[in-house]
């Protein structure tokens, strides 16, 4: 059993470290490539098991793995939720072992599927399931930072698939790799498959990226410009600071005006004052240039206060507002208020947020722009609904200064390189402290700032049009998984009871 475990550790220190990570200012080099063998130890694991032994077997792992991965929720309800420190630890302790929770059940499934027979999809269609199923969790609202794919962002070329197939999908070829190199150690022949997935993901990737540079050669282009302000997050909501931060943006837009932009974006809660959209006065003496701003601000509609994004013309006038659909929980609404009453202090900057009603795009003269606010790039759905509605660009808007010095900035960045892949459309992020950047259709990042530092980032964008099959047909594509997993559940339990 000392030996199980082992094993279950290892593969949970692979895992950690195939992702995006950063240890305060050291950032280790990209080890993303990890992830094709990062499962191969725990297949070894829990090997012959029974479900229940297998499932705790694999818990440690998987506790370990995402520990690495999420350490910051302890920064971010602590450094600047200002909670007690035993209140953090806590409720950082109970999110990781919420998330090992719900990877931990894969090895168990698994293990009940090929406790008779061994299946070579059991693992790659269990665990995929299991992550698609987690963006709909009910203690977390859907967390996605943690899917294994995002350790391939830096390598362009081989996440080309995920415009046809998606991410879950993608996810489920990765972990068909690892059972292959692990069968291989008895059975050579698998790997024939491992090198079949390569082959496939090579040769469409070759295609896709061939396709998306060629056709782009005739879209046209909207001339962006990011500002990265760096506010600190004690600093933001500050009000004898307020004018001083608006300053920030207003010089940086100033200056970047000079290059001529279509458009200016400044991040997520970036203006430092409540926009009443009911009055949607604007400071007249904002001495901005006169270059339409998208914005992103706190504002009051009625009784309701929003994390929105709000757009003005090149007058300075308001033009358009979405609201962010997808809150972030402990951060802009408290759930399950009743049993969790002590958190309510997380949210004391924002408030207890509304969220939209729906999701649409924000027009700019005419242009679809699909707007991603926070972390809603994380979410597929959010971003491929935007562009069947008609988005040519995506436009995310966020602050990562809740997370100080970690990997949460680089996690959430290698988020929006899948949707920008997914949906075939450049994507666009300004940040208030980083990670701003400017992401072609194929997932290459063509512009990147730094960490903590002021930042203008400014280039010729191309609108996208029609959509890839996965924006088309996203839905079903997601879908798939559960319903062939529940298929072949069903088969093997009546072989078990029919023999």
């Amino acid at each position: 059993m000392r030996n199980r475990l082992i094993l279950s550790l290892l593969s949970g220190l692979l895992m950690g470290m195939a992702l995006p990570m950063q240890w305060g200012h050291w950032v280790p080099p990209n080890l993303g490539f990890l992830a094709w063998i990062a499962l191969v130890p725990l297949i070894f694991a829990v090997d012959g098991l029974r479900p229940g032994r297998a499932y705790w077997v694999a818990f440690p792992g998987m506790l370990l793995a995402h520990t690495i991965m999420v350490y910051w929720f302890f920064t971010a309800v602590h450094v600047f939720g200002h909670l007690p420190t035993v209140v953090s630890i806590l409720i950082t302790f109970a999110g990781i072992a919420f998330l090992t929770a719900i990877t931990s059940l894969a090895p168990m499934i698994v293990a009940w599927i090929n406790r008779s027979q061994f299946h070579w999809w059991a693992w790659p269609l269990v665990w995929a399931t299991i992550e698609f199923a987690r963006n709909f969790d009910p203690f977390l609202q859907g967390f996605t930072f943690c899917n294994l794919i995002h350790s391939q962002y830096r390598y362009p070329l081989i996440i080309q698939i995920v415009n046809l197939v998606g991410p879950y999908w993608f996810l489920s070829l990765i972990v068909l790799v690892n059972v292959g190199i692990a069968r291989a150690r008895t059975h050579v022949r698998y790997l024939a498959m491992v090198g079949g997935v390569f082959a496939l993901l090579l040769g469409y990737g070759a295609y896709s990226k061939i396709h998306i540079q060629s056709v782009s050669l005739d879209m046209p282009t909207l001339k962006v410009a990011l500002i990265q302000g760096n506010i600190p997050q004690d600093d933001k909501w500050n009000a004898q600071l307020a004018v001083h931060n608006f300053r920030i943006y207003q010089q940086a837009s100033i200056d970047v005006a000079a290059a001529k932009p279509d458009l200016i974006v400044w991040p997520e809660a970036s203006y430092p004052w409540i926009f009443d959209l009911q009055t949607k006065e604007f400071p007249t003496d904002a001495g901005l240039p006169q270059v339409p701003i998208l914005l992103g601000a706190l504002t009051r509609e009625g009784n309701f206060h929003h994390n929105s994004a709000v757009l003005f013309d090149g007058n300075t006038q308001y033009a358009d507002v979405v609201h962010k659909y997808h809150l972030v929980p402990f951060g802009e609404y408290v759930p399950y208020k009743k049993f969790l009453f002590f958190a309510k202090k997380l949210t004391r900057e924002v408030g207890d947020l509304r969220p939209a009603t729906n999701i649409r795009p924000i027009s700019l003269d005419g242009i679809p722009l699909g707007v991603l606010v926070c972390y809603e790039d994380t979410f597929p759905e959010i971003a491929r609904k935007l562009v069947a509605d008609g988005s040519t660009l995506l436009v995310n808007i966020t602050n990562d200064a809740w997370y100080g010095w970690s990997s949460a900035a680089e996690q959430h960045l290698a988020a929006s390189v899948f949707r920008a892949v997914e949906n075939g459309r450049a994507l666009v992020r300004a940040t208030n402290t980083g990670v701003s950047a400017i992401i072609g259709a194929d997932g290459e990042l063509e512009f990147k700032s730094p960490l903590y530092s002021p930042a203008i980032i400014a280039a010729a964008v191309p609108l996208g049009i029609g959509q890839t099959p996965y924006n088309r047909w996203g839905w079903g594509v997601d879908l798939a998984l559960p319903v062939l997993l529940t298929f072949a559940l069903y088969v093997i339990r009546r072989q078990k009871t029919h023999p």
